[in-house]
């Protein structure tokens, strides 16, 4: 489990941080009796997945292991579980939870899975390469798998993916000649992490998101049949507005027609990808709305105060919305958020795999 490069590392699970070197963290399936690996497993995947199994653990027929390196600006781990039938969720109330506005990239190295994307099937095989919103319900089933994951600030992506949002549930094929590269450079990644400085892994991030971003814009097109032509700059430049000003009452098509000098028409092509700017506008704030809510440095301001600070001014209008996009109400958002984070600061972010990782995860999230 372990890259060579760290050779005579304790098997101990826990995490290490090498001299100048990146930090890492590991569940080694032999460190621990069958009967406990699946409860261990289950506890190191909980910030982004529920993880189910069929499989006998007091029989043995449950192995897993999972390290991860904190590459910071991204995280990146390496999973293997042995054959059965797994289920890996992330519901709403999971979405909620964690509060993680992050993008997860999947390799699979050996195996497969079939996964579903809001309502989307994919079928995934050794050497796809396959995106998820942590904002965003998916799941996945599979019979046992190594694998390798990447989780990436959103922001990171926005810079360079115009429509960021339809990333989620695309699958980069590995039999193309762009998806074997990518294959070739996700897996030499992990296997030189051990030898990366701090001071690498910026730099290196920076360039593996470029390759990312680069390879999932074919496979955005293909998923609008060739009509994905947007004037990015144009569009980039309309979202950061959007973004920067959510709480303007007035931020609607026409004051953005009046602020970027667009017709009324060139405005809703512009977003007509994104599903039309006014629903593009009400997601942002919503999401901003369910990001806050999730943000323990906003426990003392009311549901209220977050509405109207994101721009929602009928509060009647606002939980409809908001229930109708996540499946659950403002209030039970924050009571999930609150059983969650009483689970975070129960741990003490250093000993194990399993405390680790949501550090980390919240770390790159906030950056």
């Amino acid at each position: 489990m372990t890259p060579p490069t760290r050779s005579g590392s304790s098997k101990r699970a826990g995490a290490r941080l090498k001299s100048l070197g990146l930090p890492y963290s590991e569940l080694p399936a032999e460190a621990l009796a069958p009967e406990h690996n699946f409860a261990a497993w289950r506890e190191a995947v909980w910030p982004i997945f529920d993880a189910e199994t069929e499989a006998r653990a007091d029989t043995g027929g449950f192995r897993a292991e999972f390290g991860t390196y904190n590459m910071s600006p991204i995280v990146m781990a390496r999973a293997r579980v042995a054959p059965g039938m797994h289920r890996f969720r992330r519901p709403p109330g999971k979405i909620a939870a964690t509060g993680l506005d992050l993008v997860l990239v999947q390799h699979l190295v050996e195996g497969g899975d079939e996964r579903v994307c809001e309502g989307v099937e994919s079928r995934v095989g050794a050497g796809d390469t396959c995106f998820a919103d942590l904002t965003r319900p998916f799941s996945t089933v599979t019979r046992g798998f190594t694998n390798l994951s990447f989780v990436v600030p959103r922001a990171m992506l926005s810079e360079l993916v115009p429509d960021v949002d339809s990333l989620h549930g695309i699958v980069l094929r590995g039999s193309t000649p762009a998806g074997h590269l990518l294959s070739e450079h996700l897996r030499a990644l992990w296997w030189q992490a051990g030898r990366m400085s701090l001071e690498d892994a910026p730099i290196v991030a920076k360039g593996t998101v470029g390759l990312l971003a680069a390879f999932a814009h074919p496979a955005l097109a293909d998923r609008r049949h060739g009509e994905f032509v947007i004037p990015a700059a144009k569009l980039f430049a309309v979202r950061r507005y959007i973004e920067q000003n959510l709480a303007l009452p007035a931020l609607g098509p026409a004051h953005l027609c009046s602020a970027f000098a667009l017709s009324r028409a060139a405005l809703y092509r512009l977003f007509e990808p994104l599903d039309g700017v006014a629903n593009y506008i009400r997601a942002r704030r919503l999401e901003c709305i369910r990001a806050s809510l999730s943000d323990p440095q906003h426990r003392h301001r009311t549901i209220a105060d977050i509405a109207r600070a994101c721009g929602f001014g009928d509060l009647s209008a606002f939980t409809r919305a908001f229930r109708s996009r996540f499946g659950f109400s403002p209030g039970e958002a924050r009571a999930v958020t609150a059983a969650s984070e009483r689970r975070f600061e129960n741990t003490d972010g250093e000993s194990d795999v399993q405390n680790v990782l949501p550090h980390w995860l919240r770390a790159i999230d906030i950056a």
